[in-house]
Protein backbone atom coordinates (compact mmCIF):
# COMPACT_ATOMS: atom_id res chain seq x y z
CA UNK A 1 0.00 0.00 0.00
CA UNK A 2 1.46 2.79 -1.04
CA UNK A 3 0.21 5.49 1.52
CA UNK A 4 -0.42 4.31 5.02
CA UNK A 5 -3.82 3.33 5.84
CA UNK A 6 -6.23 0.84 7.91
CA UNK A 7 -6.92 -2.21 6.18
CA UNK A 8 -10.09 -2.82 8.08
CA UNK A 9 -11.48 1.01 7.39
CA UNK A 10 -9.16 2.12 4.68
CA UNK A 11 -9.02 5.43 6.23
CA UNK A 12 -5.18 7.25 5.92
CA UNK A 13 -3.85 7.07 8.79
CA UNK A 14 -0.76 9.29 10.48
CA UNK A 15 0.24 7.69 12.94
CA UNK A 16 2.89 5.37 13.47
CA UNK A 17 0.91 1.52 13.82
CA UNK A 18 -1.27 -0.25 16.78
CA UNK A 19 -4.67 0.16 16.39
CA UNK A 20 -6.40 2.13 14.19
CA UNK A 21 -7.28 5.62 16.17
CA UNK A 22 -10.88 5.21 13.82
CA UNK A 23 -11.89 1.74 13.79
CA UNK A 24 -9.97 0.41 16.46
CA UNK A 25 -8.42 -2.51 14.19
CA UNK A 26 -5.12 -4.10 15.61
CA UNK A 27 -3.15 -4.91 12.15
CA UNK A 28 -0.69 -6.46 13.92
CA UNK A 29 -3.26 -9.30 14.98
CA UNK A 30 -4.45 -9.68 11.42
CA UNK A 31 -2.99 -12.72 9.45
CA UNK A 32 -4.39 -13.14 6.26
CA UNK A 33 -6.31 -16.76 5.83
CA UNK A 34 -4.57 -19.15 3.16
CA UNK A 35 -5.22 -18.71 0.06
CA UNK A 36 -5.86 -14.88 -0.19
CA UNK A 37 -4.24 -11.64 -1.08
CA UNK A 38 -2.18 -9.92 1.00
CA UNK A 39 -3.13 -6.17 2.55
CA UNK A 40 -2.06 -3.29 0.44
CA UNK A 41 -1.83 -5.89 -3.13
CA UNK A 42 -3.33 -3.65 -6.08
CA UNK A 43 -6.13 -4.81 -8.80
CA UNK A 44 -7.41 -3.26 -12.22
CA UNK A 45 -3.99 -0.81 -12.64
CA UNK A 46 -3.98 0.17 -9.35
CA UNK A 47 -7.97 1.76 -8.66
CA UNK A 48 -8.65 -1.11 -6.58
CA UNK A 49 -6.51 -1.68 -3.05
CA UNK A 50 -7.41 -4.82 -0.86
CA UNK A 51 -7.50 -5.02 2.94
CA UNK A 52 -8.86 -7.43 5.02
CA UNK A 53 -10.87 -10.46 4.19
CA UNK A 54 -14.41 -10.39 5.00
CA UNK A 55 -15.31 -13.43 4.64
CA UNK A 56 -14.88 -16.68 2.50
CA UNK A 57 -17.80 -18.97 0.30
CA UNK A 58 -17.78 -21.50 -1.93
CA UNK A 59 -16.92 -19.55 -4.76
CA UNK A 60 -14.80 -16.70 -3.92
CA UNK A 61 -12.88 -14.67 -1.04
CA UNK A 62 -14.51 -11.14 -0.22
CA UNK A 63 -11.99 -8.24 0.81
CA UNK A 64 -12.71 -4.75 1.87
CA UNK A 65 -10.95 -2.59 -0.58
CA UNK A 66 -10.29 0.86 -1.36
CA UNK A 67 -11.94 2.53 -4.86
CA UNK A 68 -8.88 5.18 -5.36
CA UNK A 69 -10.87 6.92 -7.64
CA UNK A 70 -14.05 7.81 -5.58
CA UNK A 71 -11.77 7.60 -2.34
CA UNK A 72 -14.35 4.51 -1.33
CA UNK A 73 -14.70 2.24 0.58
CA UNK A 74 -15.91 -1.29 -1.50
CA UNK A 75 -16.38 -5.01 -1.02
CA UNK A 76 -14.50 -6.98 -3.59
CA UNK A 77 -15.06 -10.77 -4.74
CA UNK A 78 -12.46 -12.54 -6.19
CA UNK A 79 -13.63 -16.17 -7.88
CA UNK A 80 -11.45 -18.85 -6.26
CA UNK A 81 -13.49 -21.74 -5.86
CA UNK A 82 -12.60 -24.06 -2.98
CA UNK A 83 -10.91 -27.46 -4.78
CA UNK A 84 -10.52 -26.07 -7.94
CA UNK A 85 -7.96 -22.93 -7.90
CA UNK A 86 -5.33 -22.08 -5.54
CA UNK A 87 -2.07 -19.58 -5.62
CA UNK A 88 1.10 -19.68 -4.48
CA UNK A 89 2.27 -18.14 -1.64
CA UNK A 90 4.33 -15.66 -3.53
CA UNK A 91 2.16 -14.46 -5.84
CA UNK A 92 -1.19 -12.96 -6.67
CA UNK A 93 -2.02 -15.20 -9.52
CA UNK A 94 -4.61 -17.92 -9.44
CA UNK A 95 -3.56 -21.37 -10.56
CA UNK A 96 -6.52 -23.09 -11.78
CA UNK A 97 -7.10 -26.96 -11.58
CA UNK A 98 -9.58 -26.96 -14.36
CA UNK A 99 -9.48 -27.53 -17.90
CA UNK A 100 -8.92 -24.42 -20.04
CA UNK A 101 -12.65 -24.66 -21.74
CA UNK A 102 -13.68 -25.11 -17.69
CA UNK A 103 -11.75 -22.29 -16.75
CA UNK A 104 -13.55 -19.95 -19.36
CA UNK A 105 -16.73 -21.25 -18.23
CA UNK A 106 -16.54 -20.56 -14.82
CA UNK A 107 -15.02 -17.17 -15.42
CA UNK A 108 -17.71 -16.49 -18.03
CA UNK A 109 -20.41 -17.15 -15.53
CA UNK A 110 -19.28 -15.43 -12.65
CA UNK A 111 -19.03 -11.45 -14.63
CA UNK A 112 -21.99 -12.73 -16.72
CA UNK A 113 -24.36 -12.78 -13.37
CA UNK A 114 -22.14 -9.33 -12.18
CA UNK A 115 -23.33 -8.05 -15.51
CA UNK A 116 -26.99 -9.11 -14.69
CA UNK A 117 -26.72 -8.04 -11.09
CA UNK A 118 -25.47 -4.74 -11.85
CA UNK A 119 -28.50 -3.92 -13.43
CA UNK A 120 -30.94 -4.81 -10.65
CA UNK A 121 -30.32 -2.51 -7.77
CA UNK A 122 -34.02 -2.42 -6.35
CA UNK A 123 -33.93 -6.04 -4.29
CA UNK A 124 -34.00 -4.59 -0.91
CA UNK A 125 -31.46 -6.16 1.22
CA UNK A 126 -29.49 -7.18 -1.54
CA UNK A 127 -26.08 -5.69 -2.05
CA UNK A 128 -25.56 -3.84 -5.13
CA UNK A 129 -22.64 -5.27 -7.60
CA UNK A 130 -20.85 -1.34 -8.92
CA UNK A 131 -18.20 -3.21 -11.84
CA UNK A 132 -16.57 -6.57 -12.42
CA UNK A 133 -12.60 -6.93 -14.07
CA UNK A 134 -10.34 -9.23 -14.68
CA UNK A 135 -6.94 -9.58 -13.12
CA UNK A 136 -4.14 -12.33 -11.41
CA UNK A 137 -5.88 -15.07 -14.09
CA UNK A 138 -9.33 -14.98 -12.29
CA UNK A 139 -12.27 -12.07 -12.06
CA UNK A 140 -13.39 -9.46 -9.67
CA UNK A 141 -16.67 -8.51 -8.48
CA UNK A 142 -16.85 -4.95 -6.69
CA UNK A 143 -19.52 -4.22 -4.29
CA UNK A 144 -21.35 -1.72 -2.22
CA UNK A 145 -19.73 -2.26 1.41
CA UNK A 146 -22.03 -2.82 4.26
CA UNK A 147 -20.43 -2.12 7.55
CA UNK A 148 -21.57 -4.92 10.00
CA UNK A 149 -21.01 -8.58 10.36
CA UNK A 150 -21.33 -11.89 9.07
CA UNK A 151 -23.75 -14.16 10.50
CA UNK A 152 -20.99 -16.57 10.87
CA UNK A 153 -19.08 -13.98 12.98
CA UNK A 154 -22.27 -12.79 14.82
CA UNK A 155 -22.86 -16.55 15.81
CA UNK A 156 -19.73 -17.19 17.11
CA UNK A 157 -20.31 -14.15 19.17
CA UNK A 158 -23.66 -15.19 20.40
CA UNK A 159 -23.61 -18.56 20.27
CA UNK A 160 -27.11 -20.50 19.63
CA UNK A 161 -29.99 -18.78 18.88
CA UNK A 162 -33.53 -19.41 20.17
CA UNK A 163 -35.97 -19.82 17.83
CA UNK A 164 -37.85 -16.01 17.53
CA UNK A 165 -34.20 -14.49 17.35
CA UNK A 166 -33.55 -16.75 14.17
CA UNK A 167 -36.38 -15.52 12.70
CA UNK A 168 -36.32 -11.88 13.40
CA UNK A 169 -32.48 -12.24 11.78
CA UNK A 170 -33.40 -14.36 9.27
CA UNK A 171 -36.91 -13.14 8.01
CA UNK A 172 -35.59 -10.31 5.84
CA UNK A 173 -33.37 -12.63 3.98
CA UNK A 174 -36.49 -14.81 2.59
CA UNK A 175 -37.68 -11.47 1.83
CA UNK A 176 -34.89 -10.50 -0.36
CA UNK A 177 -34.47 -13.89 -2.16
CA UNK A 178 -38.32 -13.87 -2.66
CA UNK A 179 -38.07 -10.91 -4.63
CA UNK A 180 -34.76 -12.47 -5.85
CA UNK A 181 -36.93 -15.67 -7.07
CA UNK A 182 -39.37 -13.38 -8.68
CA UNK A 183 -37.34 -12.07 -11.34
CA UNK A 184 -35.42 -15.68 -12.03
CA UNK A 185 -32.27 -15.23 -9.91
CA UNK A 186 -31.50 -18.64 -7.66
CA UNK A 187 -28.79 -17.64 -4.91
CA UNK A 188 -27.28 -21.12 -4.65
CA UNK A 189 -25.07 -20.24 -2.21
CA UNK A 190 -26.37 -19.42 0.88
CA UNK A 191 -24.42 -19.19 4.08
CA UNK A 192 -23.61 -18.08 7.15
CA UNK A 193 -20.82 -16.30 5.73
CA UNK A 194 -23.34 -14.62 2.86
CA UNK A 195 -25.85 -12.88 5.28
CA UNK A 196 -24.39 -9.65 6.51
CA UNK A 197 -25.88 -7.90 9.64
CA UNK A 198 -25.80 -4.63 9.53
CA UNK A 199 -23.86 -2.57 12.95
CA UNK A 200 -26.42 -0.76 13.97
CA UNK A 201 -28.48 -3.97 13.54
CA UNK A 202 -31.47 -2.49 11.12
CA UNK A 203 -30.82 -3.88 8.46
CA UNK A 204 -29.79 -7.59 7.24
CA UNK A 205 -28.40 -7.78 3.41
CA UNK A 206 -27.94 -10.96 1.24
CA UNK A 207 -24.54 -11.04 -0.04
CA UNK A 208 -23.14 -12.94 -3.40
CA UNK A 209 -26.09 -13.01 -5.34
CA UNK A 210 -24.02 -11.73 -8.36
CA UNK A 211 -23.03 -14.98 -8.44
CA UNK A 212 -26.70 -16.57 -8.60
CA UNK A 213 -28.08 -18.58 -11.41
CA UNK A 214 -30.51 -17.06 -14.05
CA UNK A 215 -32.99 -19.48 -14.59
CA UNK A 216 -33.93 -17.65 -17.79
CA UNK A 217 -30.44 -17.95 -19.67
CA UNK A 218 -29.86 -21.52 -19.97
CA UNK A 219 -31.12 -24.78 -18.42
CA UNK A 220 -30.72 -25.97 -15.17
CA UNK A 221 -29.13 -28.59 -16.15
CA UNK A 222 -26.36 -26.89 -17.97
CA UNK A 223 -25.53 -24.65 -15.77
CA UNK A 224 -24.57 -27.66 -12.89
CA UNK A 225 -20.97 -27.91 -13.96
CA UNK A 226 -17.85 -27.82 -12.24
CA UNK A 227 -19.05 -24.32 -11.58
CA UNK A 228 -21.83 -24.73 -8.89
CA UNK A 229 -20.53 -28.09 -7.61
CA UNK A 230 -16.74 -26.92 -6.43
CA UNK A 231 -19.08 -23.59 -5.52
CA UNK A 232 -22.03 -25.35 -3.58
CA UNK A 233 -20.94 -24.80 0.81
CA UNK A 234 -21.05 -27.77 2.63
CA UNK A 235 -23.60 -28.43 4.88
CA UNK A 236 -26.04 -25.68 3.29
CA UNK A 237 -26.33 -27.11 0.08
CA UNK A 238 -28.38 -29.50 -1.54
CA UNK A 239 -27.71 -32.64 -3.03
CA UNK A 240 -29.13 -31.51 -6.36
CA UNK A 241 -26.26 -28.84 -6.71
CA UNK A 242 -23.59 -31.58 -6.84
CA UNK A 243 -25.17 -33.42 -9.78
CA UNK A 244 -25.37 -32.69 -13.66
CA UNK A 245 -28.88 -34.14 -13.72
CA UNK A 246 -29.68 -31.56 -10.92
CA UNK A 247 -32.66 -29.58 -11.15
CA UNK A 248 -32.03 -26.39 -9.41
CA UNK A 249 -34.73 -23.86 -8.74
CA UNK A 250 -36.26 -21.86 -5.26
CA UNK A 251 -36.28 -25.40 -3.95
CA UNK A 252 -32.55 -25.17 -3.82
CA UNK A 253 -32.40 -21.57 -1.60
CA UNK A 254 -35.27 -23.04 0.37
CA UNK A 255 -32.84 -26.39 2.04
CA UNK A 256 -30.16 -23.79 2.24
CA UNK A 257 -31.62 -21.33 4.40
CA UNK A 258 -33.61 -24.07 6.37
CA UNK A 259 -30.00 -25.24 7.17
CA UNK A 260 -28.98 -21.92 8.11
CA UNK A 261 -31.79 -21.83 10.56
CA UNK A 262 -30.55 -25.03 12.00
CA UNK A 263 -27.12 -23.67 12.34
CA UNK A 264 -28.30 -20.81 14.28
CA UNK A 265 -30.17 -22.76 16.89
CA UNK A 266 -28.15 -25.29 17.50
CA UNK A 267 -25.03 -24.13 17.00
CA UNK A 268 -24.25 -27.32 14.80
CA UNK A 269 -23.47 -27.27 11.33
CA UNK A 270 -25.61 -29.07 9.20
CA UNK A 271 -24.87 -32.37 7.73
CA UNK A 272 -23.82 -32.93 4.35
CA UNK A 273 -26.44 -33.80 2.18
CA UNK A 274 -24.74 -36.18 0.61
CA UNK A 275 -23.76 -37.62 3.50
CA UNK A 276 -27.69 -37.94 4.30
CA UNK A 277 -28.26 -40.45 2.01
CA UNK A 278 -26.15 -43.27 3.45
CA UNK A 279 -26.90 -42.10 7.18
CA UNK A 280 -29.78 -39.44 7.71
CA UNK A 281 -28.50 -37.92 11.22
CA UNK A 282 -30.54 -35.05 10.64
CA UNK A 283 -33.68 -35.95 11.87
CA UNK A 284 -32.12 -37.32 15.22
CA UNK A 285 -30.32 -33.59 15.39
CA UNK A 286 -33.43 -31.85 15.02
CA UNK A 287 -35.30 -33.54 18.43
CA UNK A 288 -33.23 -30.89 20.38
CA UNK A 289 -35.07 -28.37 18.64
CA UNK A 290 -38.71 -27.74 20.47
CA UNK A 291 -42.14 -27.30 19.13
CA UNK A 292 -42.89 -27.64 15.66
CA UNK A 293 -39.40 -25.31 14.24
CA UNK A 294 -37.92 -28.56 13.52
CA UNK A 295 -40.92 -30.31 11.76
CA UNK A 296 -40.96 -27.04 9.11
CA UNK A 297 -36.89 -27.39 8.79
CA UNK A 298 -37.15 -31.40 8.55
CA UNK A 299 -39.53 -30.25 5.40
CA UNK A 300 -37.22 -27.64 4.43
CA UNK A 301 -33.92 -29.77 3.81
CA UNK A 302 -35.89 -32.90 2.63
CA UNK A 303 -33.42 -34.85 0.47
CA UNK A 304 -35.48 -34.76 -1.99
CA UNK A 305 -36.30 -31.08 -4.04
CA UNK A 306 -40.36 -32.22 -4.60
CA UNK A 307 -40.95 -32.93 -0.47
CA UNK A 308 -39.58 -29.84 0.23
CA UNK A 309 -41.40 -26.19 0.58
CA UNK A 310 -41.42 -24.88 -2.92
CA UNK A 311 -41.15 -21.42 -2.78
CA UNK A 312 -38.82 -18.95 0.13
CA UNK A 313 -42.56 -17.48 0.75
CA UNK A 314 -44.29 -20.84 2.23
CA UNK A 315 -40.89 -21.34 4.54
CA UNK A 316 -40.92 -18.18 5.82
CA UNK A 317 -44.78 -18.99 6.47
CA UNK A 318 -44.24 -21.48 8.17
CA UNK A 319 -41.57 -20.97 10.18
CA UNK A 320 -43.50 -17.63 11.00
CA UNK A 321 -46.31 -19.75 12.60
CA UNK A 322 -43.96 -22.11 14.22
CA UNK A 323 -41.94 -19.55 15.85
CA UNK A 324 -45.47 -18.30 17.60
CA UNK A 325 -46.32 -21.65 18.37
CA UNK A 326 -43.12 -21.98 20.82
CA UNK A 327 -43.24 -19.35 22.43
CA UNK A 328 -43.25 -20.25 25.80
CA UNK A 329 -46.46 -20.03 27.84
CA UNK A 330 -47.63 -18.88 31.55
CA UNK A 331 -46.71 -21.78 34.13
CA UNK A 332 -47.90 -19.83 37.33
CA UNK A 333 -50.68 -18.83 38.55
CA UNK A 334 -52.20 -15.12 37.77
CA UNK A 335 -51.33 -12.80 41.09
CA UNK A 336 -54.85 -13.30 43.44
CA UNK A 337 -56.64 -9.87 44.21
CA UNK A 338 -55.15 -8.43 46.83
CA UNK A 339 -58.12 -6.11 47.80
CA UNK A 340 -61.69 -7.28 47.77
CA UNK A 341 -64.11 -4.78 45.49
CA UNK A 342 -65.84 -2.38 47.80
CA UNK A 343 -69.89 -3.27 47.72
CA UNK A 344 -72.23 -0.76 46.88
CA UNK A 345 -73.46 -0.33 50.39
CA UNK A 346 -70.24 -0.95 52.89
CA UNK A 347 -71.38 -2.21 56.40
CA UNK A 348 -70.05 0.30 59.28
CA UNK A 349 -67.57 -1.83 61.24
CA UNK A 350 -68.85 -2.58 65.12
CA UNK A 351 -67.25 0.23 67.33
CA UNK A 352 -64.68 -2.19 69.34
CA UNK A 353 -64.02 -3.67 65.62
CA UNK A 354 -62.72 -0.67 64.32
CA UNK A 355 -59.00 -0.39 64.90
CA UNK A 356 -58.66 -4.11 64.14
CA UNK A 357 -59.76 -4.58 60.93
CA UNK A 358 -57.80 -2.19 59.14
CA UNK A 359 -54.78 -3.87 61.02
CA UNK A 360 -56.21 -7.06 60.00
CA UNK A 361 -56.90 -6.31 56.49
CA UNK A 362 -53.25 -4.53 55.89
CA UNK A 363 -51.55 -8.46 57.18
CA UNK A 364 -54.13 -9.89 54.45
CA UNK A 365 -53.08 -7.49 51.91
CA UNK A 366 -49.10 -7.63 52.97
CA UNK A 367 -48.91 -11.31 52.79
CA UNK A 368 -50.64 -11.75 49.51
CA UNK A 369 -48.73 -9.27 47.99
CA UNK A 370 -45.65 -11.27 49.19
CA UNK A 371 -47.04 -14.57 47.68
CA UNK A 372 -47.73 -12.83 44.72
CA UNK A 373 -44.11 -11.55 44.40
CA UNK A 374 -43.10 -15.28 44.93
CA UNK A 375 -44.80 -16.27 42.19
CA UNK A 376 -43.84 -13.57 40.02
CA UNK A 377 -39.77 -14.32 40.57
CA UNK A 378 -40.36 -17.58 40.82
CA UNK A 379 -38.53 -19.09 37.48
CA UNK A 380 -40.05 -22.27 35.57
CA UNK A 381 -37.32 -25.33 35.93
CA UNK A 382 -35.41 -25.42 32.34
CA UNK A 383 -36.81 -28.40 30.07
CA UNK A 384 -34.22 -31.03 29.62
CA UNK A 385 -34.06 -31.70 25.93
CA UNK A 386 -31.71 -34.30 25.80
CA UNK A 387 -30.26 -37.04 28.56
CA UNK A 388 -28.32 -40.17 28.89
CA UNK A 389 -25.45 -42.36 30.06
CA UNK A 390 -21.58 -41.02 30.42
CA UNK A 391 -19.97 -43.78 32.72
CA UNK A 392 -20.53 -46.21 35.16
CA UNK A 393 -22.95 -44.79 37.71
CA UNK A 394 -22.44 -41.41 36.06
CA UNK A 395 -25.20 -39.50 34.03
CA UNK A 396 -25.52 -36.60 32.07
CA UNK A 397 -28.81 -34.20 31.28
CA UNK A 398 -28.74 -30.78 28.72
CA UNK A 399 -31.65 -28.53 29.35
CA UNK A 400 -32.37 -25.54 27.03
CA UNK A 401 -30.39 -23.18 28.65
CA UNK A 402 -27.73 -25.20 27.46
CA UNK A 403 -26.37 -26.27 30.98
CA UNK A 404 -24.80 -29.89 30.79
CA UNK A 405 -25.17 -30.96 34.56
CA UNK A 406 -23.27 -34.52 35.32
CA UNK A 407 -24.48 -36.75 38.43
CA UNK A 408 -24.29 -39.86 39.94
CA UNK A 409 -21.09 -41.50 42.52
CA UNK A 410 -18.67 -43.21 40.21
CA UNK A 411 -16.42 -42.28 36.84
CA UNK A 412 -17.28 -40.62 33.76
CA UNK A 413 -16.01 -42.76 31.00
CA UNK A 414 -12.57 -41.86 28.71
CA UNK A 415 -12.77 -41.19 25.22
CA UNK A 416 -9.01 -41.50 24.24
CA UNK A 417 -10.02 -43.24 20.74
CA UNK A 418 -12.58 -40.85 19.66
CA UNK A 419 -14.31 -37.69 21.46
CA UNK A 420 -16.71 -37.83 19.34
CA UNK A 421 -17.95 -40.95 21.11
CA UNK A 422 -19.38 -39.07 23.77
CA UNK A 423 -22.81 -39.30 24.32
CA UNK A 424 -23.61 -35.53 24.35
CA UNK A 425 -21.19 -34.97 21.34
CA UNK A 426 -24.12 -33.85 19.06
CA UNK A 427 -24.92 -31.36 21.31
CA UNK A 428 -21.53 -29.98 21.93
CA UNK A 429 -21.95 -26.71 20.41
CA UNK A 430 -25.63 -26.22 22.71
CA UNK A 431 -23.21 -26.58 25.80
CA UNK A 432 -22.90 -23.51 27.73
CA UNK A 433 -22.18 -24.64 31.26
CA UNK A 434 -21.22 -27.62 32.89
CA UNK A 435 -21.97 -28.47 36.42
CA UNK A 436 -20.52 -31.37 37.98
CA UNK A 437 -22.37 -32.68 40.76
CA UNK A 438 -20.63 -34.05 44.19
CA UNK A 439 -20.30 -37.90 44.47
CA UNK A 440 -18.51 -37.71 40.88
CA UNK A 441 -14.82 -38.76 41.28
CA UNK A 442 -13.26 -38.65 38.05
CA UNK A 443 -13.24 -36.51 34.73
CA UNK A 444 -12.99 -38.91 31.81
CA UNK A 445 -10.76 -38.28 29.09
CA UNK A 446 -11.44 -35.75 26.32
CA UNK A 447 -14.90 -35.47 28.30
CA UNK A 448 -15.30 -31.76 26.71
CA UNK A 449 -13.10 -31.23 23.89
CA UNK A 450 -13.85 -28.39 21.45
CA UNK A 451 -16.65 -27.59 23.47
CA UNK A 452 -16.27 -24.61 21.79
CA UNK A 453 -19.22 -22.17 23.23
CA UNK A 454 -18.19 -23.64 26.73
CA UNK A 455 -18.30 -20.76 28.69
CA UNK A 456 -18.29 -22.11 32.31
CA UNK A 457 -17.71 -25.31 34.66
CA UNK A 458 -18.34 -25.90 38.29
CA UNK A 459 -16.69 -28.99 39.64
CA UNK A 460 -16.86 -30.04 42.64
CA UNK A 461 -13.92 -31.42 45.61
CA UNK A 462 -15.23 -34.65 44.79
CA UNK A 463 -13.29 -34.70 41.87
CA UNK A 464 -9.59 -36.16 42.40
CA UNK A 465 -8.99 -36.67 38.66
CA UNK A 466 -9.14 -34.83 35.30
CA UNK A 467 -7.99 -36.82 32.66
CA UNK A 468 -6.33 -35.91 29.59
CA UNK A 469 -7.67 -33.32 27.19
CA UNK A 470 -10.49 -32.67 28.83
CA UNK A 471 -11.23 -29.02 27.92
CA UNK A 472 -8.72 -28.78 24.65
CA UNK A 473 -10.32 -26.24 22.28
CA UNK A 474 -12.69 -25.13 24.74
CA UNK A 475 -12.07 -21.40 23.53
CA UNK A 476 -14.86 -19.85 25.20
CA UNK A 477 -14.06 -20.93 28.71
CA UNK A 478 -12.50 -18.00 30.47
CA UNK A 479 -12.07 -19.56 34.54
CA UNK A 480 -11.24 -22.53 35.73
CA UNK A 481 -10.44 -23.23 39.45
CA UNK A 482 -9.12 -27.02 40.23
CA UNK A 483 -10.57 -28.36 42.67
CA UNK A 484 -8.72 -29.48 46.05
CA UNK A 485 -7.48 -32.80 46.03
CA UNK A 486 -6.24 -33.25 42.29
CA UNK A 487 -2.68 -33.94 42.53
CA UNK A 488 -1.73 -33.53 38.41
CA UNK A 489 -2.99 -30.75 35.95
CA UNK A 490 -2.95 -33.22 33.36
CA UNK A 491 -1.35 -33.40 29.67
CA UNK A 492 -3.22 -30.64 26.85
CA UNK A 493 -5.61 -29.95 30.03
CA UNK A 494 -6.83 -26.65 28.74
CA UNK A 495 -4.47 -27.24 24.91
CA UNK A 496 -5.50 -24.29 23.09
CA UNK A 497 -8.43 -22.69 25.55
CA UNK A 498 -7.71 -19.42 23.88
CA UNK A 499 -9.48 -16.82 26.26
CA UNK A 500 -8.58 -18.60 29.62
CA UNK A 501 -7.33 -15.64 31.77
CA UNK A 502 -7.81 -16.89 35.23
CA UNK A 503 -6.87 -20.72 36.63
CA UNK A 504 -6.71 -21.76 40.17
CA UNK A 505 -4.11 -24.09 40.90
CA UNK A 506 -4.60 -25.82 44.64
CA UNK A 507 -1.80 -26.98 46.98
CA UNK A 508 -2.47 -30.59 46.11
CA UNK A 509 -1.53 -30.07 42.90
CA UNK A 510 2.58 -31.69 42.62
CA UNK A 511 2.69 -31.79 38.88
CA UNK A 512 1.98 -29.79 35.96
CA UNK A 513 2.62 -32.12 32.85
CA UNK A 514 3.03 -31.74 29.47
CA UNK A 515 1.28 -29.05 27.37
CA UNK A 516 -1.31 -28.50 29.90
CA UNK A 517 -1.71 -24.70 29.22
CA UNK A 518 -0.87 -24.67 25.84
CA UNK A 519 -1.91 -21.88 23.63
CA UNK A 520 -3.52 -20.32 26.67
CA UNK A 521 -2.94 -17.31 24.94
CA UNK A 522 -4.92 -14.76 27.03
CA UNK A 523 -3.47 -16.04 30.53
CA UNK A 524 -1.68 -12.93 31.99
CA UNK A 525 -0.37 -14.61 35.22
CA UNK A 526 0.05 -17.81 37.06
CA UNK A 527 0.21 -18.18 40.41
CA UNK A 528 2.33 -21.84 40.82
CA UNK A 529 2.13 -23.54 44.59
CA UNK A 530 4.91 -24.29 46.86
CA UNK A 531 3.71 -28.29 46.29
CA UNK A 532 4.55 -28.73 42.71
CA UNK A 533 7.68 -30.39 41.81
CA UNK A 534 7.79 -30.36 38.15
CA UNK A 535 6.68 -28.36 35.10
CA UNK A 536 6.16 -30.74 32.14
CA UNK A 537 7.27 -29.82 28.23
CA UNK A 538 5.45 -27.35 26.53
CA UNK A 539 3.33 -26.62 29.56
CA UNK A 540 2.71 -23.28 28.90
CA UNK A 541 4.31 -22.78 25.32
CA UNK A 542 2.54 -20.12 23.28
CA UNK A 543 0.79 -18.32 26.13
CA UNK A 544 1.97 -15.18 24.45
CA UNK A 545 0.31 -12.68 26.88
CA UNK A 546 1.77 -14.40 29.66
CA UNK A 547 3.58 -11.35 31.96
CA UNK A 548 4.50 -12.83 35.02
CA UNK A 549 4.76 -16.20 36.66
CA UNK A 550 5.60 -17.62 39.76
CA UNK A 551 8.08 -20.88 40.41
CA UNK A 552 8.42 -22.08 43.63
CA UNK A 553 11.39 -23.56 45.60
CA UNK A 554 9.55 -26.92 45.21
CA UNK A 555 9.89 -27.15 41.21
CA UNK A 556 12.79 -29.16 40.54
CA UNK A 557 12.45 -30.06 37.06
CA UNK A 558 11.53 -27.40 33.91
CA UNK A 559 11.34 -29.22 31.00
CA UNK A 560 11.52 -28.45 27.35
CA UNK A 561 10.11 -25.59 25.77
CA UNK A 562 7.77 -24.92 29.35
CA UNK A 563 7.69 -21.13 28.23
CA UNK A 564 8.39 -20.99 24.96
CA UNK A 565 6.63 -18.50 22.90
CA UNK A 566 5.84 -16.61 25.80
CA UNK A 567 7.12 -13.38 24.32
CA UNK A 568 5.48 -10.97 27.03
CA UNK A 569 7.37 -12.89 29.91
CA UNK A 570 10.32 -10.68 30.24
CA UNK A 571 11.52 -11.89 33.64
CA UNK A 572 11.28 -14.99 36.05
CA UNK A 573 12.99 -16.82 39.05
CA UNK A 574 13.98 -20.01 39.28
CA UNK A 575 15.45 -22.12 42.08
CA UNK A 576 19.12 -23.18 42.26
CA UNK A 577 18.51 -26.75 42.19
CA UNK A 578 15.84 -27.21 39.32
CA UNK A 579 17.55 -28.93 36.59
CA UNK A 580 16.28 -26.90 33.58
CA UNK A 581 16.12 -28.44 29.88
CA UNK A 582 17.03 -26.94 26.73
CA UNK A 583 15.16 -23.48 25.45
CA UNK A 584 12.57 -23.85 28.42
CA UNK A 585 12.44 -20.31 28.08
CA UNK A 586 11.54 -17.84 25.44
CA UNK A 587 14.56 -16.20 24.07
CA UNK A 588 13.08 -12.46 25.39
CA UNK A 589 13.26 -13.90 28.85
CA UNK A 590 15.16 -13.25 31.22
CA UNK A 591 15.81 -15.96 34.06
CA UNK A 592 17.43 -15.28 37.06
CA UNK A 593 18.44 -18.06 39.43
CA UNK A 594 18.04 -17.18 43.42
Amino acid sequence: MTENRCINCMRKRTDSGGACPYCGFDPGQYKPPEQTLPPGTTLNHGKYIIGRVLGRGGFGVTYVALDTTLDLRVAVKECIPRNCAWRNDSGASVQWGLSVPEQEMMLESFVKEARKMAKIDRIPGVVRVREYFYDNETAYIVMDYVDGETLREYLKRKGPLNAEACFRVLAPAMDSLAQAHKRGLIHRDISPNNIMIETNGERVWVLDLGAAKDLGTKSSAENVTSYTRVGATSGYAPSEQYRKSGKIGPWTDVYAISAVFFRCMTGQKPPESLDREDEDTLPELLRTIRGPVGAVLMKGMAQKPKERYQTVTELRNALEKAVDDTAPTKTYDEPTEIFPQESETPQKPEPKKRMLAPILLLCVALALVGLGIMRLNREPPAEIIASGECGENATWTLDENGLLTISGTGNMANYTHDPWDAPYRAYQNMILGVEILEGISNIGEMAFWQCGNLQSVKVPDSVKEIEWLVFRDCVSLTSFKIPDGVTMVSPGLFYGCSNLTSVIIPDSVTGIANTAFYGCSSLTHVEIPDSVTGIGRYAFGGCTHLESVSIPDSVTEIGEGVFAGCVNLTNVSVPAGAKIADNAFDENTTVTVR
